[in-house]
Formats: C-alpha cells, sequence, structure tokens
C-alpha cells in the first residue's frame, strides 16, 4: 500500500506512527557553546560506561583544536580531572586509551606543563606507564615528552 503513495503522504504517515520507539535518555546531546561543559560534567559524573566513552571520544575531538585545549587547560579543569581519573582507574581497557589520547592531546599545549605541576598529575603517572595496554603507555609517553 505504502508504495502508491506519493512522497508527501509517506512522510506523513511515518511521522504519525504510534510505534516509534522512544528516544533513550542517556544520548548525548551536544549543547551550544560553553552549555557543553555542562552535559560532559553530567555524563561523566553519570558513571555509565557506554556514555563514558562517548563522551571522552568527543573530548578528544574537540582537544583537536588549540582553543578548546585552553579552555579545558584554564576554565574547565573539573573535567580534565576526570579524564585524567579515567585514564587512571577506569577499569574499561577502551575508556583509557581514548582518555590516554585527550591526556597527549592536552600536553601538547605549552600551558599543560603548568597544570601538570599545579594539579599533581605528574605523581599519578606512574600508573598510567604501567597499564597493561600498550596503547596507553605510548600515548602517555608521547605526552609527556611533548
Amino acid at each position: 500500500m505504502e508504495r502508491f503513495l506519493t512522497y508527501d503522504r509517506l512522510i506523513s504517515s511515518h511521522r504519525n506512527r504510534l510505534d516509534v520507539s522512544p528516544f533513550p535518555e542517556d544520548k548525548l546531546n551536544m549543547a551550544y557553546l560553553d552549555n557543553k561543559y555542562n552535559q560532559f560534567k553530567l555524563h561523566l559524573d553519570n558513571g555509565d560506561p557506554e556514555m563514558t566513552e562517548k563522551v571522552i571520544k568527543e573530548i578528544y575531538n574537540q582537544l583537536q583544536s588549540g582553543t578548546e585545549v585552553y579552555k579545558y587547560a584554564i576554565e574547565q579543569t573539573d573535567i580534565l580531572d576526570k579524564v585524567f581519573d579515567l585514564l587512571i582507574y577506569s577499569e574499561d581497557n577502551q575508556i583509557r586509551e581514548i582518555a590516554s589520547l585527550c591526556f597527549k592531546q592536552f600536553c601538547k599545549a605549552l600551558i599543560s606543563k603548568e597544570i601538570l605541576h599545579e594539579f599533581s598529575y605528574i605523581k599519578k603517572i606512574p600508573v598510567a606507564l604501567d597499564d597493561e595496554m600498550e596503547a596507553v603507555r605510548e600515548n602517555v609517553l608521547l605526552g609527556l615528552i611533548y
């Protein structure tokens, strides 16, 4: 029957369906400008491993920009703290690997040297250097080289 409908009626019939699955609550909705940081904090505090992985991937994508690295280093240090804690304490290999990529990207900025000393991240780095995953160790070492 649907093949006989015009496109506008076909679209209308799909919009008016009653059996549409509800939108999941735990989806990461990107907010505009600086409101995104609050969304990141909420999802990182939630503790859901799947959402944590998605949030850290999004943070890593944003850290490709130098201005974002600066914002995380200066204005959003609590998110940086959470990413670093996930690098050290997370039991999920994928989360630790993405967090190590974020750490490496963060270390490319000149200001990161001061931040690493200020928040005493350097004292916790040996835990990451003894990680079972080679990619995590490599990313942390490259970050320290930068």
